[in-house]
């Protein structure tokens, strides 16, 4: 019996969103159609199946978030359609910015073989760094591949790891930059499902790191793809998220970036006096900032990016209702 064209559809946008495996024949016909093999397509029956919401859940258990980064990743590599071509999700940008601020995290992750040491924290910084670098230089999926394949085989287990509370702190706040790198090229790359899966991983990494700084960081990242994916209302709550979370002062820059992703929302919604008064807040943020004792992904904090910021607000605004700083 020959299969319908409207059933047909229907499975393909299964599997594609990670609804079910394809079975014979259509394993081998869909290999011969994309030129790519069971595992290349995430089709392979050893592999566990991708759930559409894969990496897209802040997990409470910290077990179940570093297993989700694990299969995302895997999936990443085999270019599994369903996640790395998945929709974009309003829904766990609202879930992710509740558990930031009000979810509890359990830390159930049982310490396995391999001793964990600053030394090899140092070395998933650099990494990432260069990793980082290698992308603003060059672009690509060339380093995000590069990337993934580190965090699936080194930073992963790593976290299975055995090591002190010090150790653990440092080495799930690298682990959360990792994520947000990967994440961002992803974004560059036009990946957006990709990237938000990411992303949200890299949120959770930075709550078991106890890093409320970086958390926002991420929650701004977060807001910037919104904005530019034109989810405005989605971008506006990102970034006061970002603020209410972290409100000490050692990190201007978070709170800097945050105020001037706020006022870009505010522009863009036409509310030139929250967009004034944010831009206010921003300035007053910046004056405090210097990029020589900031972090490396904080560090690109510069007048041309403060003005830059500011600009862009200006010209989104209402049309003549100016916006001062």
């Amino acid at each position: 019996m020959t299969a319908s064209r409207e059933s047909l559809i229907r499975y393909l946008r299964e599997w594609e969103h990670g609804r079910n495996v394809p079975q014979q024949p259509y394993r081998d016909l869909l290999s011969a159609l994309y030129g790519k093999s069971f595992d290349e397509l995430g089709i392979a029956t050893s592999a566990p199946q991708a759930r559409s919401d894969v990496g897209l859940i802040y997990a409470t258990s910290l077990l179940e978030a570093v297993d989700a980064v694990a299969h995302l990743a895997r999936f990443d590599e085999q270019r599994h359609p369903g996640v790395v071509a998945g929709h974009f999700s309003e829904e766990a940008i609202y879930a992710a910015c509740l558990d930031w601020l009000f979810g509890n995290a359990r830390n159930d992750l049982t310490n396995g073989a391999g001793r964990v040491v600053h030394r090899d924290v140092e070395e998933v910084v650099a990494t990432t760094t260069m990793f980082d670098g290698l992308d603003r230089t060059f672009g690509g999926e060339h380093s995000r591949a590069l990337a993934v394949k580190y965090l699936r085989e080194v930073v992963i287990p790593r976290l299975h790891g055995t090591y002190d509370e010090s150790v653990g702190r440092s080495l799930f706040q690298a682990a959360a930059v990792l994520c947000e790198v990967i994440g961002y090229m992803a974004y560059d790359d036009d990946k957006h499902s990709l990237a938000q899966r990411y992303f949200v991983q890299s949120l959770r990494f930075a709550k078991e790191a106890s890093d409320s700084a970086y958390g926002a960081y991420v929650l701004n990242t977060m807001s910037h793809q919104a904005l530019y994916l034109g989810r405005t209302r989605e971008a506006l709550r990102l970034a006061q998220v970002a603020r209410q979370g972290y409100t000490g002062t050692h990190m201007p820059a978070v709170q800097t970036e945050a105020a001037m992703l706020e006022a870009r929302a505010h522009a863009a919604l036409r509310d030139a006096t929250s967009a004034t008064q944010a831009l206010q807040d921003a300035e007053r943020f910046f004056s405090l900032h210097s990029p020589d004792d900031a972090p490396n992904w904080a560090a690109h904090w510069t007048d041309v990016v403060f003005a830059s910021f500011a600009g862009h607000g200006w010209l989104v605004s209402c049309a003549g209702n100016s916006i001062k700083i």
